[in-house]
């Protein structure tokens, strides 16, 4: 059960590092399911909400032993902020049908009723961005209040630099110094607390994202018709279901540093410039080629992953056959040849996967090593337009420098992740849009059966079938709209043992 337990059923105390410094060593219990409590996030004041303290009770029950099922917190249907999964889908099928009506008025309108309808590419990343607008926006503000913290702390630095170098000589009291020396604390405390609530709300966002994702899925997995489910097996659901919809959930934590990358490179550049000059500019030449490498990064990337893809759903899909086949591999003895299949699906898809980690880690590393160089580049054509300047100048453009090398340390990272959650959104679009089974598609006309005496069957007949002919659709490329039985007799008797066996003995 993962708890510790004596002899006689009681919990027993986790022995950690700073057990011996409980004052209160008595181990919680485990509540009731009746008893537990509901998510408090919403409901705490201000305080506890920005300082996280609304999970000290949870974090002191896990320290003392480990967490059972019943001591997380139960969801409550909330109108504003959407907690359960029903209340998120029923939002989000609202805007998607609105969207959806929209493009097929536009298809029906531009005369290309020749063609299918299919749902628009990004139909899915619009409606998710409406469906979760309010918590995607406010996590937003965090990160660019954030930004706007860092960007202005190498200020508050220069100007305690000014004052060191000054103090001795105009004999200023010290008070304005401890004053800056705050003010930088209280801008990194700042700062940290609103990257903390940043990616604790986006990370929040992107779990109602996968599990919105996963109640979609699933429930078009049950609507599939037969030509869909021929399209996408499970062994392709189960790696959307398990690799696209993680990916997507990543990606909305990081798409942010990409749209609001201008902004943490605007401030930066635009101080730099006023401390140090146009000679600035010089440096910033080099980041923004390091940014143009970054974005050409986009598009190998994004074929790398669209390869590996395909080779992760062959093999998902032989795993899944061979689990299901057990008994008939090891019959035959096929153990080997599905080894050998796997292994060379898995072999194509990490040159696959290698090719793309080498390409990201590649543009990180330049990412990482342009702000040095920009710097020096920058101060050395500072230094041959006007000299040496004043410490408190390139302290603090160094800083500003580095601040810059924040935004793009990140941005490669981003950009993969993007790429990432861009083509599980673009599968799992074409997933959603597959034809479906509806039932007015059955015909039970062909069925024809009499409760008369002369059709009744004999009692010691269990299954009987005269000229019965049995059709069911094809898919291949090289067979016929349909494949089947024809002019089928058969007669089972009741107690008779009875073997029905494909041309490869299945």
């Amino acid at each position: 059960m993962g708890q510790e337990l004596k002899k006689d059923g009681d919990l027993v105390l986790k022995k950690r590092w700073l057990t011996p410094l409980l004052l209160n060593k008595k181990v919680p219990p485990v509540p009731d399911p009746s008893e537990r409590k509901p998510y408090p996030l919403h409901k705490t004041n201000l305080l506890y909400r920005a300082g996280f303290w609304w999970l000290i009770p949870l974090l002191n029950i896990g320290y003392r032993r480990p967490l059972q099922p019943d001591d997380l917190y139960t969801l409550e249907d909330n109108e504003a902020h959407f907690l359960k999964v029903e209340d998120m889908h029923d939002r989000f099928q609202y805007y998607f049908n609105r969207r959806l009506e929209k493009a097929y008025r536009s298809w029906e309108s531009d005369g290309r009723k020749q063609t299918p309808f299919k749902y628009p590419d990004n139909i899915l990343f619009w409606t998710l961005l409406e469906t979760f607008k309010y918590e995607y926006v406010k996590a937003n503000t965090w990160k660019f209040l954030g930004d706007v913290a860092t960007a202005l702390t190498p200020l508050l630095s220069r100007e305690l630099i000014k004052f060191v170098q000054m103090q001795p000589v105009l004999n200023s009291p010290v008070g304005k110094g401890i004053g800056y020396s705050f003010g930088i604390a209280a801008l990194v405390l700042v700062r940290s607390f609103l990257q903390l609530h940043f990616f604790h709300d986006t990370g929040l966002t992107g779990a109602k994202v996968r599990a919105l994702l996963t109640k979609l899925l699933l429930d078009k997995s049950f609507r599939l018709s037969d030509k869909s489910r021929n399209l996408y097996p499970q062994g392709k659901i189960t790696s959307i279901l398990g690799a696209d919809i993680s990916r997507i959930d990543l990606a909305v934590t990081y798409f942010s540093f990409i749209w609001q990358f201008p902004v943490g490179l605007a401030i930066p550049i635009a101080l730099l410039i006023v401390n140090i000059g146009v000679s600035a500019l010089a440096g910033v030449a080099v980041l923004i080629l390091t940014l143009f490498s970054v974005i050409a990064s986009v598009k190998p990337l994004l074929k790398f992953r669209k390869k590996a893809s395909v080779h992760t759903d062959a093999r998902v899909k032989s795993l899944k056959e061979i689990l299901y086949n057990m008994k008939i591999i090891k019959f035959y003895s096929w153990e080997i040849p599905y080894f050998n299949q796997v292994s060379e699906q898995r072999q194509k898809e990490m040159v696959q996967i290698l090719k793309l980690l080498f390409s990201r880690n590649v543009v990180t590393a330049i990412s990482i090593n342009s702000t040095t160089v920009s710097s020096a580049v920058a101060f050395l054509t500072m230094f041959g337009e006007r000299g040496m300047q004043s410490a408190a100048d390139v302290f603090s453009s160094l800083q500003f420098f580095n601040v810059l090398s924040l935004q793009l340390v990140l941005l490669p990272m981003a950009f993969s992740t993007a790429t990432d959650g861009y083509l599980g959104l673009k599968r799992l679009t074409e997933f959603l849009g597959a034809e479906e089974f509806y039932e007015d598609d059955l015909d039970d006309s062909s069925y024809n059966r009499s409760s008369s005496e002369k059709d009744m069957l004999l009692e010691d007949v269990a299954l009987k079938v005269e000229k019965g002919n049995f059709s069911w659709p094809s898919f291949e490329l090289d067979q016929e709209d349909s494949v089947g039985l024809k002019d089928i007799n058969l007669e089972v008797k009741k107690g008779e043992f009875l073997v029905i066996t494909g041309l490869i003995g299945t």
